[in-house]
């Protein structure tokens, strides 16, 4: 037989990165994460800070490995080799910055040459090329590897004066992350997240120059809408689409279609819960129909009457919502639909 066969979606590898600040909500993120794309299967996760991840584990099921300095990339490949060859569903690493700015990690490598070679600047780049091999390195195996892997990042918010081109305008600020700038084109997705609304994806941080940290594909957007927590319902879409199934229609049961399916239907709301005599969804139903309805806003074509129709739609939901006394999901739709109006006055 020959050394080809035709290709299929059977569990292909991918990389996940989830940066921002302190409090951000980055590390329970990955957790809910990593739970929906092991599908069953346990966590394994590597924690260079501390043991601090084990202060979900009364929440979440998994196994840790708690590295300590030095932290060399290749320490990281034989872990994630192991969590693969176990059988582990997906693998969380927190803080994956410590790679690139820790005790042993590409900066103190560089630190080190450069101070041997007397900061010499004819030097420089030669000290610098040889910091980055074993990181280099470590990239080249670990995307030889199958199973999913989460790399949580701390991210600096950059000082107004080095900004360029409006980016501390921004809503959600300028930010640098604390890793290779080239690890992105590595990644299958990359999310930020801000302290201000924890565990929710943010498209309005930018880097110094106003451009986007991160993107996600058209494909995968549906599982990470604009004003939702990432959820064990994004991995499980993640995990569907590893296994061949299209990523729109997986992250469209992700997120929940209810609401969306109702803004595409008549003018007429559905009744509410206290109309149809039922007690209130549960609150993740109601996390993910707001959800859906916040990434319409973001995404329906800008103009009175589409909003008004919106609003109409929206009327079961925020009944739900109110009984359910979620005031922070009135508020994420509250902040959409100021941004859609925005959108109006823009046009």
């Amino acid at each position: 037989m020959g050394s080809f066969a035709p290709a299929i979606m059977d569990g292909v590898g991918c990389f996940i990165a989830i940066a921002g600040p302190s409090t951000c909500g980055k590390t329970k993120s990955a957790l809910r994460l990593a739970k929906g794309l092991a599908g069953g299967k346990k966590v394994a996760a590597i924690d260079t800070e501390g043991k601090r991840m084990s202060h979900y584990s009364k929440e979440f099921d998994f196994d840790v490995a708690n590295m300590l300095s030095p932290f060399g990339g290749a320490r990281f490949v034989t872990l994630a080799r192991e969590a693969q060859d176990a059988g582990y569903g997906a693998l969380v690493t927190d803080s994956f910055s410590l790679e690139w700015s820790g005790t042993g990690g590409v900066l103190a490598k560089f630190d080190e040459l450069f101070e041997k070679a007397n900061f010499q600047e004819s030097r420089k780049n030669i000290c610098w090329a040889q910091a980055k091999k074993d990181h280099k390195r470590m990239l080249n195996d670990l995307i030889q590897l199958t199973i999913p892997v989460i790399f949580c990042l701390r991210a600096n918010q950059v000082p107004d004066h080095l900004c360029k081109n409006g980016a501390e305008k921004s809503p959600g600020g300028a930010w640098k992350v604390d890793q290779d700038k080239r690890l992105i084109f590595d990644l299958t997705i990359g999310l930020m997240m801000h302290p201000a609304t924890p565990g929710v994806p943010r498209y309005d941080m930018v880097d110094m120059l106003g451009n986007p940290i991160f993107k996600v594909n058209a494909e995968h957007r549906p599982m990470f809408p604009a004003g939702g927590q990432v959820s064990e319902n994004a991995g499980e879409a993640l995990r569907q689409w590893r296994f061949g199934e299209d990523a729109r229609k997986a992250g469209s049961r992700a997120v929940g279609n209810a609401t969306a399916a109702a803004l595409d239907g008549d003018d007429e709301p559905p009744p509410s819960a206290e109309e149809r005599g039922q007690a209130p969804p549960p609150p993740d139903a109601l996390r993910d129909r707001t959800a859906a309805a916040v990434d319409r806003l973001g995404q329906v074509e800008a103009s009175e009457q589409n909003i008004a129709k919106i609003e109409t739609a929206l009327a079961s939901l925020r009944d739900d919502i109110s009984a359910a006394g979620r005031t922070e999901l009135a508020a994420q739709i509250d902040q959409a639909l100021v941004g859609a109006r925005h959108r109006i006055k823009a046009a």
